[in-house]
């Protein structure tokens, strides 16, 4: 009986080394490079995105987060690059060192030409590896689809399927 108490403590603080608790913030942003497709008959473009975040854990492990989101694409076929800004809002859920969780984004892109506006879901899963105390590695891979049709000078409904990988860093106090 000593045993499986002694192992039931142990497996609860090798849990309990990575929890976040409640009333816990994280600052932090990811830099990442993908490539999409906005149709399933399009070429791939190539695309570098930042995205600084805020969260606070409303709970024990469960984090509420708001980011922008920059993406520059460029492709030798345009004129001028895409520029896109976005805003968006979403949820984690954090287990030991990974997490997963989904977001809604909405964009407004400027190719020079003409102006986009579009809304998205997301969904993702990362790993985060501690540097020092408060300080991880954030190792995300996010899969965005669009939702509805384009605004703006945009027409016809929103196809874009993406999947990219990011690296960023998370600083997580109280």
């Amino acid at each position: 009986m000593k045993k499986i108490i002694i192992l039931a403590i142990c497996m609860m603080l090798a849990v309990s080394v990575f929890a976040f608790e409640k009333g816990t913030k994280n600052i932090g942003g990811t830099i990442g490079f993908d490539s999409f497709k906005e149709s399933a008959d399009a070429d791939a473009k190539n695309t570098f995105t930042f995205a600084p975040h805020g969260g606070y854990f409303i709970l024990d492990n469960v984090e509420v987060l708001g980011y922008i989101q920059y993406v520059n694409a460029n492709s030798d076929s345009w004129q001028n690059p895409k520029t896109t800004m976005g805003f968006g809002i979403g949820g984690l859920y954090h287990y030991k060192k990974f997490y997963g969780g989904g977001a809604f984004l909405t964009t407004s892109s400027d190719d020079g030409v003409r102006t986009i506006s579009a809304n998205y879901l997301e969904f993702g899963v990362g790993y985060l590896h501690p540097i020092t105390t408060h300080v991880y590695l954030d190792a995300d891979c996010i899969y965005e689809f669009g939702l509805g049709k384009y605004g703006s000078d945009g027409n016809g409904d929103n196809e874009v399927s993406d999947l990219s990988f990011g690296l960023g860093l998370g600083i997580y106090f109280k």
